[in-house]
């Protein structure tokens, strides 16, 4: 799958309702790039931790796509800058994409084509309790998203208490219950094998023998 399969019509929807505007392109591109950027500057901060005498085809997150290298608070902080949204609708989106993620994966991963390949670390049991209601909330949002053309019903949404109570006009309770979420939630670590665009292969030296001045020396190729 796409990354933007993971971002769906409901963020567009929560952007309107917050800005008074329609989300443009160029801000949901801005979102989904800084996020591969993101994993991209963890490959490299670890490359650069090794003085670039390492192999990076693989990475294990604390918690869906932050680790060691890059926080998720840094993650919101890149894709506020790159779409130029306010930091609660760039945390809005990192929640989504992490929600939808985990409901799109099971026990052969999931494959992100931008990314690489997601496997749980651990066992979907160990996630938090409400993680699978929560998560399969946003499919039902989505989908009732589209069959009511930007219309959202209470009673559609029942399922879950983070929709309870929402309506067009409370776009800002929407956001809060799902921040808060997102702060209390138990962490998700994925092990990411990561696609040939952002592994880091280790560069190894070959030697040839060349000819100078009649003598042998040894020459160091990359």
């Amino acid at each position: 799958m796409l990354l933007s399969d993971l971002l769906p019509a409901l963020f567009d929807l929560v952007v309107l309702h917050s800005t008074g505007r329609a989300l443009l392109s160029i801000e949901r591109e801005g979102v989904l790039d800084a996020l591969v950027n993101c994993v991209a500057e963890s490959v490299m901060r670890q490359v650069r931790a090794s003085d670039g005498d390492t192999q990076v085809g693989s990475i294990i997150t604390d918690d869906h796509f932050s680790d060691k290298w890059i926080s998720r608070t840094e993650i919101v902080d890149m894709l506020g800058q790159s779409s130029g949204l306010p930091r609660e609708l760039s945390e809005f989106a990192l929640v989504l994409i992490e929600s939808r993620l985990d409901v799109r994966i099971d026990e052969n991963g999931a494959n992100i084509s931008e990314i690489g390949a997601f496997n749980l670390v651990i066992s979907p049991s160990q996630t938090a309790p409400n993680l699978a209601d929560f998560t399969r909330s946003w499919w039902l949002a989505d989908e009732a998203l589209f069959r009511s053309q930007l219309t959202l019903r209470e009673e559609t949404l029942a399922p879950f208490w983070l929709f309870r109570g929402w309506r067009r006009g409370s776009t800002s309770r929407l956001l809060e219950r799902a921040l808060l979420y997102s702060s209390f939630r138990r962490a998700v670590p994925y092990n990411i094998t990561l696609s040939k665009g952002l592994a880091y292969p280790r560069q190894h030296l070959s030697f040839s023998k060349v000819e100078i001045t009649g003598s042998t020396r040894e020459s160091g190729l990359r």
